[in-house]
């Protein structure tokens, strides 16, 4: 940190906002952060927004008037060009339409001053409807804080949740990040967060220190062009995006989405890449599919992978050329303006880790030595099919048993067995023979860690679980305390790759989407058991309301 008081630039680029940009600039000046700095470019405004803007007197507001409108892209850049050589530590984002709550500058950075590991931090928003702006969800906002990887699948599996105006960003890192790309027209802001999350950590303050305005003029008129626009950048984006991405960051952002645990080299990676974006009928993956074929195709190493072990021949890529990606896209567009549903090339096939588990087994190609070199995510693929008929409950019951069959088999051929409690901080449940789900014997080691919803647990507060169990574990031989804590990406270690030849994982009360660990459980080796242990209230919740991870474990404990 430069001072005391770092320095905030903030940039807002308006356009026949002269309704809205006085207040806009208002709760700009009342911010009780007062550190700050606005660059205000009028985009050639046909209105009174210029007359507005001009009549501020503050030496902290800067403003240019330009003639002509530039929609937004050359004004921005003016912006970001005139404030990159300036002395400043972190740079906002304003809509001129759009409004701050007054803590909000204050209430970031304090939290970075707090937390120095983090680059960018968010807000939710609150929604504000005007002129009949029309229906459009509150909450979209309203999500949980998490690791960085997994922003990076939230982005993935369900887009932007994130407002513009909530972010406040590191001046560096800003930068870095080629800015808010404004060729990317309908993206530019998500862009920038999905780049700085696969290299940073970023966080979300779950309070709405941010007005997102919706009226009759900000909200855009869906047309083909627009739309087949928001394909092509959000292709570009995820061809760049994930193409570019480390094993490591890949690995650990998207195992829910990937059949195989290890991936020897660079060959292995390229091709769950592309076996990853072609799967679901969701055009702008199968584009980005596509385009990283394209590049990896040369190179016959990536294509022996993709034949070899996911079935992905050239036969299949052509198809998918055809009947996939942009060509999907237009189609399923110019059928809902004809008012009719798009039905997919039915020859199109399923690209999902399910596939490949079935296949494995069909082939006899898993065995009890072999059953580790898979994920928990194909198990789940075919458990995200368990109610839609055409016996996909079968075909997940089956391979279930027969995965358990395969891991006691393993279990069988080692010298002893390795169990790990993953146990919430905030659980009543202690570690002993009676709550103990496997009989203690002198071939097992009992291992146990401490999570904490939503946050990696610090390091004093796992001090002091430590110490009581010391004195709380009494009559079960405790291997040792484990931290599966990764600091520098705020997350969590898979656990199976922190204990070699671990056989059992024992979830203790955080088997619940507040925890990562919960999203974790795909990306564990198939020859690992996983074991559900709460009590009988949350059990039953859980029964109710989300039987798809319950059907997931091998076995289940309520105390």
């Amino acid at each position: 940190m430069k001072s005391e008081y770092p320095k905030i630039a903030i940039f807002m680029s308006c356009y026949n906002h002269e309704k809205y940009v006085g207040e806009a600039i208002d709760c700009i000046i009342r911010q009780t952060y007062p550190h700050w700095e606005l660059f205000v470019a009028n985009d050639g405004s046909t209105d009174r927004s210029a007359e507005v803007i001009a009549s501020y007197h503050d030496a902290r507001i800067h403003f240019y008037d330009l003639k002509k409108n530039t929609k937004y892209a050359g004004a921005s850049e003016m912006l970001y060009d005139i404030i990159k050589p300036l002395d400043f530590d972190y740079v906002q984002s304003m809509s001129s339409d759009d409004l701050l709550d007054i803590h909000k500058l204050e209430k970031q950075i304090t939290f970075f001053k707090e937390h120095p590991q983090y680059v960018a931090c968010f807000t939710w928003d609150k929604l504000l409807f005007d002129d009949g702006a029309g229906d459009y969800p509150e909450d979209y906002s309203h999500v949980k804080n998490r690791s960085r990887y997994n922003w990076l699948n939230r982005f993935y599996s369900f887009g932007n949740c994130l407002n513009s105006d909530s972010a406040l960003i590191r001046k560096d890192v800003f930068y870095e990040m080629d800015t808010l790309n404004q060729r990317y027209y309908g993206i530019a802001d998500f862009r920038l967060w999905c780049m700085i999350a696969a290299k940073y950590p970023i966080y979300l303050i779950q309070e709405e220190l941010c007005v997102y305005r919706r009226h009759a003029s900000n909200i855009s008129s869906i047309d083909l062009g627009g739309i087949m626009n928001y394909y092509q950048e959000k292709a570009r984006l995820l061809t760049d995006l994930i193409g570019g991405m480390s094993r490591e960051t890949f690995v650990r952002s998207f195992y829910p989405h990937l059949a195989y645990k290890q991936y020897r080299n660079a060959c292995d990676i390229a091709a769950a890449k592309v076996f990853m974006l072609a799967g679901g009928n969701i055009p702008e993956r199968q584009q980005a599919a596509i385009n990283l074929y394209f590049e990896y195709c040369s190179d016959r190493s990536v294509t022996g992978v993709l034949e070899e072990k996911y079935g992905f021949t050239n036969d299949d890529f052509n198809h998918l050329k055809e009947n996939g990606g942009l060509t999907y896209a237009a189609n399923m567009v110019m059928s809902e303006e004809e008012g009719e549903d798009y039905i997919p090339h039915k020859a199109m096939r399923a690209y999902h880790p399910g596939r490949i588990l079935l296949d494995a087994i069909k082939n006899k190609t898993i065995g009890f030595a072999s059953v580790g070199d898979y994920t928990y995510a194909t198990l789940w693929s075919l458990n995200m099919l368990y109610d839609k008929g055409e016996g996909y409950a079968t075909q997940f019951q089956n391979a279930k048993m027969f995965l358990q069959k395969l891991r006691c088999l393993w279990r069988e051929s080692l010298a002893e067995r390795k169990v790990l409690f993953i146990v919430s901080s905030e659980s009543k449940w202690h570690l002993n023979r009676k709550n103990t789900p496997i009989l203690p014997d002198k071939k097992t080691r009992f291992y146990i860690t401490y999570v904490n919803p939503e946050e990696v647990l610090r390091t004093k507060e796992l001090q002091g679980l430590v110490e009581r169990d010391k004195n709380e574990i009494t009559d079960i031989a405790l291997e040792s305390h484990i931290s599966l804590s990764d600091p520098a990406n705020q997350s969590l270690l898979f656990a199976d790759e922190v204990i070699s030849n671990l056989t059992d994982v024992c979830y203790v009360d955080c088997l619940n989407g507040d925890y990562e660990c919960y999203d974790m459980v795909l990306g564990f080796s198939l020859r690992c058991s996983q074991i559900a242990i709460m009590d009988k209230k949350t059990y039953e919740y859980m029964a109710g309301d989300d039987p798809d991870m319950l059907r997931m474990m091998d076995s289940i404990y309520c105390y």
